[in-house]
């Protein structure tokens, strides 16, 4: 959270970017947003994982009072995942631009497949006011939340993995995702707002957002 250079949202419509730049409004979603979802980018299986088991299945066996048993092997090196779901949280997600994003070269464009998330694109220019004003309104309302960037790793592993809310598997590491979540009390998606940040947004389509480039400059020690 010390290295933040802007964050990023995308969306379908354009009235709901134009209501978090001109309200400050911001949507919190139920955690089956995810999971039901078929949409390749915000659909995600793990999603409210509280952990995850890959394990190999070796014999299925089918059985019937009047068919009999029937004996059936699955395909040699196929796991078979169970998951432990916990659905007690909302969540609000966003890209995050940091100096990591420059870790192996100087130039940077966001990953194409970002625009799957709707046409649209909201830049919050000045992060740190955002995530002020946001933590006031929550801290006024009494309403528990955590901010954290999320890790992602490699959860298609054979073997047990515990997760968290800020724990997503690698394929999905190009979304940059720093997440909001709150506590899920009412059971439905719920909206708060903290006032207008137009003064620092800008308001594009995904496309002009992943066509930019974003460059380093770096220090030259030898001049």
């Amino acid at each position: 959270m010390n290295d933040l250079i802007c964050l990023i949202k995308f969306a379908k419509k354009k009235s709901h970017l134009e209501g978090l730049m001109n309200y400050g409004e911001i949507f919190f979603n139920k955690v089956q947003t995810h999971t039901d979802s078929i949409e390749p980018e915000r659909g995600d299986s793990n999603e409210g994982a509280v952990w995850i088991e890959n394990a190999q299945i070796f014999d299925i066996k089918a059985e019937h009072p009047v068919l009999g048993i029937h004996n059936f092997q699955p395909q040699k090196n196929t796991l078979g995942k169970i998951v432990q779901y916990n659905f007690n949280f909302l969540s609000h997600s966003l890209y995050k631009i940091t100096p990591d994003i420059f870790s192996k070269s100087d130039i940077f464009q966001i990953n194409e497949t970002m625009e799957e998330f709707g046409q649209y694109a909201l830049m919050i220019k000045k992060p740190y006011d955002f995530f002020n004003a946001l933590v006031s309104e929550l801290k006024r309302q009494k309403i528990q939340y955590e901010i954290k960037a999320i890790e992602y790793k490699d959860l298609s592993k054979e073997g047990r993995f515990t997760v968290t809310p800020f724990i997503k598997d690698k394929a999905y590491s190009h979304q940059n995702e720093i997440r909001i979540i709150i506590k899920n009390i009412e059971n439905q998606a719920k909206s708060i707002q903290i006032g207008s940040i137009a003064d620092y947004c800008i308001l594009t389509d995904s496309q002009t957002m992943v066509e930019t480039v974003w460059e380093a400059k770096r220090n030259d020690k030898n001049e």
